[in-house]
């Protein structure tokens, strides 16, 4: 029969909340759905009106472009390219969909605080064939969590000052090739307890691991196959329960391990 409805988006706690929602599309049917035709709806208008809006920023070989003004709110992702240097200076942003870094690009953060997201939000960050992420001097990374997915050849730089406070690179970070990544000064790497534990999601590839500091490394465990070795300078001090057990790990180079009182497994 013939269906009414006298509210859309109300609060299932509170009746008096409702309201103050877009509207984008409103699907009709004149039988109740199957489970199956119920997922594929979802699935239909989620890709239709939530798949992120994508923004281009294009720094061009030997150009540094910098935004310290624009703010980018809502369901939008920043695509930076071009081969040069794109600078993120503008506090606390908001958009959800994410930062990729194009091959060849480097994004090197500014000080502001939360230059790609803004809160508590995780970020994801995705760095391309031999693009680079620079953390730069930016230090407000314990609020807000980044996840890295890099491809061959990418490099995420973290360079902490010495007596500056350290940054911490929560999350998860995933290798679609082999990368590089490089801690100098005091830039710390992993969780500071379980609860923010960082995984390494190898997939057969090779994370190399640069220190040249007196960062700390610690509460970070491999979920596959893979390799993770020091290529450089020394490890630091492991300051959390470390679980390598999955992956073939050692040195390689110049690179030594200093090994602190916390777990190794």
């Amino acid at each position: 029969g013939d269906s009414t409805a006298n509210c859309i988006t109300q609060s299932k706690q509170y009746a008096d909340r409702n309201g103050g929602r877009q509207l984008s599309e409103l699907v009709c049917f004149n039988r109740e759905l199957t489970d199956s035709e119920r997922t594929a709806v979802t699935q239909y208008l989620t890709a239709k009106w939530l798949t992120p809006s994508e923004i281009h920023v294009i720094a061009s070989s030997g150009e540094t472009v910098n935004n310290s003004t624009v703010a980018l709110t809502g369901n939008v992702k920043l695509v930076v390219e071009g081969g040069g240097t794109f600078t993120a200076s503008k506090v606390n942003q908001a958009y959800l969909g994410g930062t990729e870094v194009a091959a060849g690009t480097t994004l090197l953060l500014g000080t502001a605080s939360h230059p790609l997201g803004n809160g508590n939000a995780t970020q994801t960050v995705t760095v391309r064939e031999n693009a680079r992420f620079d953390f730069g001097s930016n230090r407000n990374t314990s609020t807000c969590a980044y996840n890295f997915i890099l491809y061959g050849g990418a490099k995420v730089n973290s360079t902490v000052p010495n007596g500056r406070n350290n940054q911490r690179l929560f999350g998860t970070v995933t290798l679609e090739g082999d990368a590089t990544f490089t801690l100098g000064g005091t830039a710390n790497f992993g969780g500071i307890s379980e609860a923010t534990r960082s995984r390494l999601v190898l997939n057969g590839h090779t994370l190399s691991l640069e220190q040249g500091g007196d960062g700390q490394w610690g509460f970070v465990n491999t979920v596959d196959d893979g390799v993770v070795q020091f290529t450089s300078g020394s490890s630091g001090v492991w300051i959390g329960s470390v679980d390598f057990s999955s992956a073939t790990f050692g040195t390689a180079g110049t690179g030594f391990l200093n090994i602190g009182s916390f777990g190794f497994t």
